[in-house]
């Protein structure tokens, strides 16, 4: 907090480089190695890339002929990404409407100056709830399937990639990230209908989180009633 780190084994005990230390941010650091595999053109992207040069024998029934490929640099490259947040209200007079971009340990301590009195704090603190249970940027790239690198990946061959590949990455992290959060706000409302969840669901508690609640299922039902059959 305040430019100081975690100390705290759940999150990381990876203690950063002086350059990558940002007071005001989250860093990080998505590990992508491509041991093993081959890429069929080469690339310089920083993330993938692949400009060392191999020649691979390939035998088709009796015929023997030489495919040209590429091995990636380096055994595993890094890529550092700083996540910050704020938090923002329009409807708040003046010239501040929104939070400093800051890490998530400290974002917290100006929720106040632009939600303040109890009805809209609470309102902030509904939203945050929700929010901080979606993935985490982390965990999107993380997945099986976080790579869109790999719609073009067969057979321990990689296919053509553009020397921007990771920065389409990033970007489609990015739209997962917006959509998870979304997606908690409908599945607040909706509610679970596993029974075995039932006993851990947060429920709403006060009259401005029911509010969210009871707007967001009469705009479902809206919706429903407009579409086409």
């Amino acid at each position: 907090m305040n430019g100081s780190l975690i100390d705290d084994p759940l999150y990381s005990d990876v203690v950063p480089l002086e350059a990558l230390r940002v007071p005001t941010a989250d860093l990080n650091l998505l590990f992508l190695t491509s041991s093993g595999m081959f890429f069929s053109a080469e690339n310089t992207d920083p993330w993938f890339k692949a400009t060392t040069h191999f020649t691979e024998v390939m035998l088709a029934g009796r015929n023997e002929s030489n495919a040209t490929a590429y091995r990636s640099d380096s055994p595993g490259s890094v890529m550092a990404c700083l996540q910050r947040q704020q938090f923002c209200n329009l409807n708040l007079n003046g010239t501040r409407r929104c939070t400093d971009l800051a890490a998530n340990a400290d974002i917290g301590n100006e929720v106040m100056d632009v939600f303040p009195g109890e009805s809209s704090f609470n309102r902030a603190a509904w939203f945050n709830q929700l929010w901080t249970t979606t993935p985490t940027l982390g965990h999107v790239a993380g997945s099986p399937l976080g790579l869109l690198a790999r719609n073009g990946f067969q057979d321990g061959f990689q296919g053509p990639l553009p020397n921007y590949q990771w920065q389409l990455e990033v970007q489609n992290w990015f739209s997962i990230y917006l959509s998870s959060i979304q997606r908690a706000f409908v599945d607040a409302a909706t509610g679970t209908g596993d029974t075995k969840l039932q006993p851990y669901v947060n429920r709403p508690n006060n009259t401005e989180e029911k509010q969210f609640c009871r707007s967001q299922v009469r705009a479902g039902l809206s919706q429903t009633v407009k579409s086409p059959i």
